[in-house]
């Protein structure tokens, strides 16, 4: 079966035959007929091609192309030298192989800094044969960053309010505002979001202020008073609740504990 990201979140699904290889290979034209693994190939230096029936695909270094199992194509070294992730992976739906395309299919041109931690993370679990568990926890975090990239995101018929969301989301936010940009009726806009994130657009609103909030607490520069201002909550105390409800901790908690692992 064939779906898209997005779709991603509608079904249950079993991941299996995770695995990471780094390559800094040698050749400059590669050719194959018949791909023998699903996954992504995440070029981390150079400039390649892709070609597939008569299709090019462009990459530079930060981009991020989805390769279906059984998919044929051309890479093409452009630069001197390239270097690359390979990351396999089966999505299994009901019984099912799911692919998200038929062939080669450029994700984004620069991924974000969320799929490149779990990368690292997936790469370092990799090395054990025996942590299916952790290398699952990390593949559906790569996943998770994909579906939420604005890349993808700003595309689809929500696309103005999520990009309005990233913009203001230390505000009050209107949700009759979000649905008259994207020139929706509020049913609509509540039904996309769902559909797209599983989340209403207010849920989403306070995703994005959790992990502005969990990177603005590691990062040491900030206060949790000063944190709790710039992020827009009314009181500490209100900031402290909101931020323990979404991740289990206080915010000083989350701080010490993060730090010291």
């Amino acid at each position: 079966m064939i779906i898209t990201f997005e779709e991603l979140n509608k079904y249950s699904f079993a991941i299996t035959d995770i695995g990471v290889l780094y390559q800094e290979p040698s050749f400059r034209e590669f050719k194959t007929s018949a791909r023998r693994h699903n996954g992504f190939m995440y070029l981390s230096r150079g400039e390649c091609v892709y070609e597939c029936d008569g299709e090019r695909t462009p990459l530079t270094a930060g981009s991020l192309i989805y390769l279906p199992l059984g998919s044929k194509h051309t890479l093409t070294v452009v630069s001197d030298a390239i270097a690359f992730y390979r990351i396999d992976f089966n999505v299994v739906i009901g019984g099912e192989l799911a692919l998200f395309s038929e062939g080669p299919k450029k994700i984004t041109d620069a991924v974000t800094p969320s799929f490149k931690a779990r990368l690292a993370e997936l790469c370092e679990e990799c090395r054990f044969d025996d942590n299916t568990v952790f290398k699952t926890e990390k593949l559906i975090g790569m996943l998770a960053s994909l579906l939420e990239h604005p890349t993808n995101l700003y595309k689809s018929k929500i696309g103005p309010a999520i990009k309005y969301l990233h913009s203001h989301f230390a505000e009050p936010i209107d949700c009759s505002h979000l649905a008259a940009i994207c020139f929706l009726g509020r049913a609509q806009l509540y039904n996309l979001f769902h559909s797209y994130l599983g989340l209403t657009p207010l849920g989403y609103r306070d995703r994005l202020l959790v992990r502005q909030a969990q990177m603005l607490l590691l990062s040491g520069e900030l206060s949790v008073s000063e944190i709790s201002e710039t992020l827009g909550f009314s009181s500490v105390a209100y900031f402290s609740r909101f931020f323990k409800k979404n991740t289990g901790k206080n915010p000083t908690e989350y701080a010490k504990g993060e730090k010291n692992e």
